[in-house]
């Protein structure tokens, strides 16, 4: 059970995380949102952006649908501390569909087809896809939790994903469409012992992912998408608002066995941080450890006139630049951050 919301949750469910169409409908993007900078002052200031850098990190590969398991999507919502989560196969793998339509009421439409696609955030590279498309409108779907709670979600609007063949190269390509014009697509999840109401939660998801992985297993993650949600567990409100990319301007994450690059624009707004805007990017490609932790390269953030950069070593520390001041972390405090789900 979740007994305590905290900003950790931005990452998770399908949609912190966690995209934008093509095809039979436009999803539009995720739009601009406030633009004020996020404040870049001090070491605690950096170490709470490399936070939700983390989460940022995490949110595009692990915010895509899943099955229709209430406590599995509830427990992805929370997002990792490492880095070197990526289950591709999320996106590239079989969907599963729910055995029986909205069984707690609701209508549901599945349709599908094949048809071209045009990713844009692929220089505009146009191909053949198979395309499953789902509209929900108020449709129920009952569960039980470990406890015997009672489960409820409930979706409304359209989610659409299209999958291409292998091509000649060994590559593939999918994307996943959230919403339609300005409509997002919405998910409302609570949770009753009895009468009792214990957790609830409203979310909504707008914009496209598009992916793209080669034949060696190389990931290429690139998208627009607004993510925004209300909740309340026992009394405690939690609310946050987070977009990646902006425009035409996707957010990308890159992904090897052992290595990371991202690069674009973010931001957030959520019960307790401020947040703004922060376009991120790697100067030198981010090596993974064992553990999917940093352990080499670098993550550049810049908001506003300020700048920080982490240098990361090996060992599991880093060197942090700060406004052009330099200063050392331990990997503890590097470690602390990355699993922070308090930051504010």
């Amino acid at each position: 059970m979740i007994k305590k919301i905290s900003p950790a949750m931005v990452a998770g469910s399908v949609v912190l995380l966690s995209a934008c169409g093509g095809g039979g409908g436009d999803g539009g993007d995720g739009g601009d949102g406030g633009s004020a900078p996020v404040q870049l002052e001090s070491k605690a200031d950096a170490l709470r952006e490399l936070t939700f850098a983390g989460t940022v990190i995490n949110v595009v590969v692990n915010n895509l649908p899943d099955d229709d398991n209430a406590d599995t999507a509830r427990a992805k919502r929370h997002g990792h501390g490492n880095w070197g989560v990526v289950d591709a196969q999320r996106l590239f793998g079989p969907r599963q569909r729910a055995k029986q339509a909205c069984p707690g009421g609701g209508k549901y439409v599945y349709e599908s087809s094949t048809r071209n696609h045009s990713f844009d955030y692929f220089s505009g590279v146009v191909l053949s896809m198979g395309v499953t498309r789902e509209t929900g409108s108020h449709c129920r779907m009952p569960g039980t939790g470990e406890q015997g709670e009672q489960l409820t979600t409930e979706y409304q609007g359209v989610l659409e994903d299209g999958r291409s063949g292998t091509l000649n190269d060994g590559s593939r390509y999918g994307y996943l469409l959230y919403g339609a014009g300005s409509e997002p697509y919405d998910r409302h999840f609570e949770v009753r012992d009895g009468n009792a109401l214990l957790y609830r939660e409203d979310m909504g998801l707008r914009g496209r992912v598009e992916a793209r992985i080669a034949q060696d297993g190389a990931v290429d993650f690139r998208t627009v998408y607004h993510y925004d949600l209300d909740a309340n567990s026992y009394g405690d409100k939690f609310s946050a608002d987070v977009r990646l990319g902006s425009g035409t301007t996707a957010f990308r994450q890159y992904r090897t066995a052992s290595a990371l690059i991202i690069s674009g624009p973010y931001q957030y707004r959520i019960s307790g941080c401020q947040g703004g805007l922060v376009t991120a990017s790697t100067p030198q490609a981010i090596s993974l450890g064992e553990q999917g932790y940093p352990a080499g390269g670098s993550l550049r953030l810049v908001s506003g006139n300020s700048s920080v950069q982490f240098d990361f070593d090996a060992a599991g520390g880093a060197t942090l630049e700060l406004n052009g001041v330099q200063q050392t972390l331990t990997p503890q405090e590097v470690r602390a951050a990355l699993t922070d789900s308090e930051p504010c």
